[in-house]
């Protein structure tokens, strides 16, 4: 039975196009932040019952065809808000993300083998890396 969607996200999460980078062109704290926040409604999808649903070859074909996120609304309604992702997010997740699927081998790095959100969680995670160095640097 599918409950109406929930929401997990902090009302502190801020989506104005001008709130995602800093003057000097590096990601604040909001985009980590809605990062960390979809990988925590992902992870919400996998103790819904959604575990096994999607297949790591399911999402790599739909970040490589540029509609995941029309995939995972289809797949998960009602247990994943992406509300707070504008289309240029969405655009540079895709982008990011392809470039992952491309090139790493997602067993030896990440451990995923056969779960896709897993495999989701796994990119949201080394794109969160990624920027802190940025913005550390």
């Amino acid at each position: 039975m599918k409950l109406a969607a929930r929401r997990l996200w902090n009302e502190f999460f801020f989506s104005a196009p001008q709130l995602k980078r800093d003057p000097l062109g590096g990601y604040t704290t909001t985009m980590l932040l809605r990062l960390t926040g979809l990988a925590f409604e992902l992870n919400h999808a996998i103790d819904a019952g959604h575990a096994g649903e999607i297949t790591v070859d399911a999402v790599k074909d739909n970040i490589r065809s540029g509609k995941i996120f029309d995939f995972l609304e289809a797949q998960l309604a009602g247990d994943l808000d992406i509300s707070l992702f504008y289309n240029d997010d969405r655009a540079e997740l895709i982008a990011e993300w392809r470039s992952l699927a491309d090139s790493v081998d997602e067993e030896r790095k990440f451990g995923v083998s056969r779960d896709g959100i897993c495999l989701l969680i796994a990119y949201i995670v080394e794109g969160i890396q990624r920027r802190v160095r940025e913005v550390a640097a």
